[in-house]
């Protein structure tokens, strides 16, 4: 998902495996300095709205599915995610209200996040990125550093519940670590999600109907 950003990881080894495949040397020093600059960027971050592209990856299909679409973040827990083709389909989240809607949003309906363990990882890596919520992260994942240049961090859950289901989040950093390039989520019986960011912009008022 997307979003902006915020990490820990004071508490993982120096060596992690990069997604190349090679070991990538990770000092502690080096790792509290990317802390100390993601969380620079999170706090500088209000709004946040960009385009996106979707790339579901099934052991069914040979080809992926490919949808595109725009969000909407507003600091700390407002969010507005919506596909516009190939089909028009969305969300919203407000604190503790959910709403979901097909083809027309003023016809929503609400709904728990609760029961959609993809969807709520996704989200809840958002809002806990957002927010700097060091605790919540360290809580749920354990961290690794894929690769430094893009910055990548790969969260592995440590819950039971969300083992069943991912194997692992991958986040992509943009260059000024303001906000997140990509998201991929890998589950555990192969199937994966990739989610792509396109010119995001930063601090723009959002319209209140958005959420």
């Amino acid at each position: 998902m997307v979003a902006a950003a915020v990490i820990f990881f004071s508490l993982f080894p120096c060596v992690v495996t990069a997604q190349g495949g090679e070991d990538a040397s990770v000092s502690e020093e080096k790792k509290s300095q990317i802390l100390a600059s993601i969380v620079k960027g999170a706090s500088e971050v209000k709004t946040l709205s960009s385009d996106f592209v979707q790339e579901r990856r099934t052991s069914m299909l040979k080809e992926p599915l490919v949808a595109t679409g725009r969000f909407f973040f507003e600091s700390p827990e407002r969010l507005r995610w919506e596909f516009l083709k190939p089909f028009s389909s969305g969300f919203s989240i407000d604190g503790e209200r959910m709403r979901r809607w097909r083809e027309k949003p003023e016809e929503w309906q609400p709904f728990d996040i609760g029961k959609e363990p993809a969807l709520k990882a996704t989200v809840g890596q958002i809002f806990a990125w957002a927010r700097g919520d060091v605790s919540w992260i360290e809580k749920r994942y354990r961290m690794t550093v894929g690769s430094e240049e893009p910055l990548t961090i790969i969260l592995v859950p440590r819950f039971p519940e969300e083992r069943k289901y991912i194997l692992h989040i991958a986040l992509s950093f943009s260059p000024d670590l303001a906000s997140i390039r990509s998201v991929e989520i890998r589950e555990r019986h192969g199937d994966s999600t990739l989610i792509r960011f396109i010119s995001p912009v930063i601090n723009t008022p959002l319209p209140e109907s958005l959420f």
